[in-house]
């Protein structure tokens, strides 16, 4: 399998010790280092374009928390599909900017904050481009993830500044044992799943 935007190879390790075949591309320098530390000659440091993969086809290719990143999107997914194998899964994770917690929200939807979210999408757009790259099976579910208390309170600095102004005041009462307890937090993302045709 091949992760783009494997950053220091976090998710490959695990993968690694579970058994499976990984690869990863990460277009930070320092990044791809760190993981080429971890996973020797598994790492490229490139952009997906243009870029020769040796070790493809792969079965599956993840793109987690990185469509959102870049300037064309169609140029990064398109690629990615010619790099699968027939049956071969691409996963997307990103923000859902129809979920009920975007809607909700509004303009201070954690997702809108970060300057560096130059596309976002809703489930059926991201839909429509999958499709349109003649991928199928597509499932979309919404991304829970389990964090600590305290982490999502110092990330909201960056990411929904406000909904952190609002908030300061009730973490400031809140029991050091609850602010370092991990629990699961929705804040809008989805996971989609696409197979390309065998």
């Amino acid at each position: 399998m091949l992760d783009i935007g494997c950053f220091t190879g976090d998710f490959l390790s695990i993968l690694n010790e579970a058994g499976a075949d990984v690869y990863g591309l990460e277009l930070h320098e320092e990044a791809a280092r760190i993981a080429n530390q971890r996973l020797p000659g598994r790492v490229f440091q490139a952009r997906v374009e243009g870029t020769e993969f040796p070790q493809g086809p792969y079965d599956a290719i993840t793109l987690l928390a990185v469509i959102e990143h870049v300037t064309d999107p169609r140029a990064l997914v398109e690629p990615c599909v010619r790099l699968l194998k027939p049956g071969g899964v691409l996963m997307v994770e990103t923000p859902n900017t129809g979920s009920l917690l975007c809607r909700a929200l509004g303009r201070y939807w954690p997702p809108y904050a970060p300057v560096e979210h130059l596309n976002l999408f809703s489930a059926r757009s991201l839909e429509i481009l999958l499709a349109s790259l003649d991928l199928r099976k597509i499932e979309v579910r919404n991304h829970w993830k389990t964090l600590p208390v305290d982490y999502v309170y110092q990330m909201m600095q960056n990411y929904g500044p406000e909904l952190r102004r609002f908030l300061t005041p009730f973490y400031k009462l809140t029991p050091g044992f609850i602010r370092n307890s991990a629990l699961p937090f929705y804040v809008g993302e989805m996971l989609v799943t696409a197979r390309k045709p065998a």
